[in-house]
């Protein structure tokens, strides 16, 4: 197991198959909540012995990705003082984000700065964020509130491609942040 400390709320660990097969949460998907937990708590444990990062009893966010050797990442941060998670009365297993962010994908800076203009005034958005994918040359606007399927936001669709929610996870931990608040606003007088 390698592990990787991001920061003081999260850490990357990199496990090989055959590690991956000791823990219920990452090989089991019927699993119940209590064996998930308990099967999470044992990695959690181990984390803590080989490095001195608890991050038992927290609020977790945790993501699995697998590569073409087999090989599993696990990313596991603490919400605790996270906005994003605030539903504390769900019971554990269930806790879910809420206020997701809806995510648009832009192909050129000219097409964010067009959208960005045009929303302004139209949308309160102090809590909106642009990221840069430089390898990609893709800028990503996050916003809380602007749908597409809204009749007057529906003009995002010529500028843009909306993606899931659960992209902004990645977006926030892997591309350039231009502006992390207020970037609608910001991005408008740009043009």
């Amino acid at each position: 197991m390698e592990i990787i400390k991001i920061n003081k709320n999260a850490i990357k660990l990199i496990l090989a198959p055959e590690e991956s097969e000791k823990y219920e949460f990452i090989t089991d998907s019927n699993a119940t909540d209590e064996v998930m937990l308990s099967s999470l708590n044992l990695l959690l444990q181990s984390v803590r012995e080989k490095s001195c990062i608890d991050l038992l009893g927290k609020r977790l966010l945790v993501q699995v990705y697998y590569d073409k050797i087999g090989e599993c990442e696990i990313y596991i941060a603490s919400t605790e003082g996270d906005e994003m998670y605030k539903d504390r009365t769900a019971p554990i297993g269930t806790r879910k984000a809420i206020g997701y962010k809806s995510i648009y994908r832009f192909d050129s800076l000219d097409d964010i700065l067009i959208a960005c203009s045009r929303l302004n005034g139209v949308a309160d958005e102090n809590n909106s964020q642009i990221y840069y994918d430089e390898q990609r040359e893709k800028y990503y606007l996050a916003c809380q509130n602007i749908s597409a399927r809204e009749l007057r936001y529906s003009f995002l669709s010529e500028y843009s491609k909306q993606l899931k929610p659960q992209v902004y996870f990645y977006i926030r931990e892997h591309l350039k942040c231009l502006c992390d608040s207020n970037a609608i606003n910001i991005f408008s007088n740009l043009v």
